[in-house]
């Protein structure tokens, strides 16, 4: 499966999310925040935690886990951020997406 990717100005500053509605069945479970992760690494794979605001996760319309997006380097790009969710079920999702860096 091909990442969903989108791009950004280094100077950007905002909530992107996953979607994860195709798995979550939102009768029966919720995201559980406090289980849930994200993490970022740049195209070397090294683990860059600055492209991102770890206390901001939020959850979002039930199905989406979002994160504040910030930052980036174009020569880094694009960074893998990848969302890790757990629900209340127990049950783990994940879904990667591609930052990519344009500084125009």
């Amino acid at each position: 499966m091909i990442p969903g990717k989108f791009q950004k100005q280094p100077a950007e500053k905002f909530f992107f999310g996953a979607q994860f509605s195709n798995v979550i069945d939102t009768d029966n479970e919720a995201i559980d925040l406090s289980l849930s992760t994200i993490a970022a690494v740049d195209s070397t794979g090294v683990a860059d935690t600055s492209v991102y605001v770890a206390g901001s996760l939020a959850v979002v319309a039930d199905t989406i886990l979002a994160v504040r997006v910030q930052a980036g380097v174009e020569s880094k790009s694009p960074y893998k951020l990848t969302y890790l969710v757990t629900t209340t079920l127990g049950n783990k999702y994940e879904k990667d997406v591609l930052m990519e860096i344009i500084d125009a």
